[in-house]
């Protein structure tokens, strides 16, 4: 399905920026779906009610589940994704289900990707093949930590804390990011270094996700992070920030 993909297109453009701009500040010496092109609304973005801006610090959440769901039907559809993560996000695993209401039927597609070991690998599990991509083993893509990012790398990539809100019961900070080179504007909600609230745009996609129940240090089936045998994967060539 064209939007999904693109979808996911997005969501490794959002993964790649963040990997991009945490790079740069480890080797730096220390001195909704929106669908048009405009800038992120502001009003809209305001009417979250955030409270003015504080440090949150940071906790060890070494293992948990967050299920997070679309805020406005993508292309008619609703999109629901469960993120599984263990050792403090080192092992994941993503469920993403699109659900289609077609004359009265319900049509439904998951797409899996589990991140292990240095690599990435993305099936549909009604399918017998997928795709194996090496990872960036400096990115750990469950856990953001804006707080490392100095104050030069937060101007070079427009990154902005705009305050807190609380997101299914988590006080989050909010940070926004307005990166003009690669035609990305972006909203992130953080909890415990765990985005609850996904707000990403380019140029012709956007997509937004909010978490409705997080599920902190809970036991984790290791099953879940396991690649699945009948699956064929073939190897993708670059370096997947997914």
């Amino acid at each position: 399905m064209h939007y999904l993909n693109s979808a996911i297109s997005v969501m490794k453009q959002s993964l790649f920026i963040l990997a991009l701009f945490i790079g740069i500040q480890a080797c730096t010496p220390k001195t909704e779906v929106i669908e048009d092109n405009s800038q992120i609304d502001e009003t809209e973005f305001k009417s979250t009610e955030l409270n003015p801006i504080e440090d949150i610090q940071p906790g060890n959440i070494r293992s948990g589940i967050i299920y997070m769901k679309s805020t406005k039907p993508i292309h008619g559809s609703d999109v629901e994704r469960t993120i599984y993560f263990d050792e403090y996000g080192t092992k994941r695993r993503v469920e993403t289900t699109t659900v289609i209401y077609a004359k009265g039927e319900r049509v439904s597609t998951t797409q899996v990707i589990i991140d292990v070991d240095g690599y990435s690998y993305s099936y549909n599990p009604e399918k017998k093949t997928g795709y194996r991509t090496k990872t960036n083993r400096n990115l750990n893509p469950t856990q953001i930590d804006f707080s490392k990012i100095d104050a030069n790398t937060m101007q070079q990539f427009g990154i902005q804390k705009q305050g807190t809100e609380i997101i299914a019961g988590k006080l989050c900070t909010v940070y926004t990011i307005s990166y003009d080179a690669m035609n990305f504007n972006g909203v992130y909600s953080i909890w415990n270094n765990l985005p609850l609230r996904e707000i990403s745009k380019t140029l012709d996609f956007g997509y937004e996700y909010v978490a409705t129940k997080v599920e902190e240090n809970v036991s984790v089936n290791n099953l879940w992070f396991q690649i699945p045998s009948e699956i064929d994967f073939q190897e993708s060539s670059g370096v997947q920030m997914q």
